[in-house]
């Protein structure tokens, strides 16, 4: 059994929720905030939280917005390039994506699946990270519907113990317990896109792209399931996409 958060971390963790909830009511500033206040509970030096659209047993994971701390520009896009390619898929996507096929939030540290060793050897850190002084990581990732998530990870620089056991857990509680680090696609949306719609179409396209399956959305509007089908079918018309992804990555390169 992973070790709990102390109480000194859980308490810490509280009052930055409400500090941060007193400063802004802007979600980024909120979130980076947050972040930071994280890192320092979990001693790590950088970090991000993001999300984006895609389900961890394809290969369609496409991130939409990321919150980097504490990385220069270069050091992040080294990150983001690391994190996105067919190594860095490897050595934590892959096995992320098998603990998310029984549960929908994960949080693991590098050493869950690799030694020092092992780590320490693969190409993605001998070519990308040992040269910018980055090594160890923990990462929570949560699903909020089939293909939507959002991700919170820390990170330390070379020479810096790994993580342990109640960093994961603390992870762990702080991205479950803070709801404002679960992203709604419905963020961004533009409003232009909503012009000449029903009222029931827009709510229809809101609840589709957070997520939600036709029959959810048929129980959360008080309509058929064949009613839903009829307003996603008019949507994708619309737009001239053929699924839910298609259509956020049409407002998302908008952005």
């Amino acid at each position: 059994m992973p070790e709990a958060p102390t109480r000194d971390e859980v308490e810490r963790l509280l009052l930055a929720v409400t500090g941060v909830e007193q400063l802004s009511a802007d979600l980024a500033t909120r979130r980076l905030a947050i972040l930071e206040e994280i890192a320092r509970i979990g001693e790590a030096q950088a970090g991000f939280w993001g999300w984006g659209r895609g389900h961890p047993m394809d290969s369609t994971i496409a991130p939409v917005v990321g919150l980097p701390f504490g990385f220069t520009p270069s050091e992040w896009a080294v990150i983001m390039e690391t994190s996105l390619d067919e190594d860095g898929r490897a050595m934590s996507g892959e096995p992320i994506a098998e603990l998310l096929k029984t549960s929908p939030q994960v949080t693991a540290a590098r050493s869950t699946f690799w030694t020092d060793d092992q780590w320490h050897s693969t190409p993605s850190f001998q070519r990308h990270l040992a040269p910018i002084g980055w090594d160890d990581w923990l990462t929570s990732v949560r699903y909020l519907g089939d293909d939507t998530w959002c991700c919170l990870t820390l990170w330390r620089r070379a020479g810096r113990p790994p993580f342990g056991p109640r960093e994961v857990a603390f992870l762990d509680l702080a991205l479950a317990g803070i709801r404002w680090l679960h992203p709604k696609i419905s963020e961004a949306i533009p409003p232009q896109a909503f012009v000449d719609l029903t009222p029931r179409q827009r709510m229809v396209m809101v609840y589709l792209l957070d997520g939600l399956s036709r029959k959810q959305i048929a129980t959360s509007l008080g309509v058929s399931f064949h009613t839903v089908n009829d307003h996603v079918k008019s949507l994708y018309e619309r737009f001239e996409v053929n699924s839910a992804t298609e259509l956020a990555a049409r407002f998302l390169k908008a952005r």
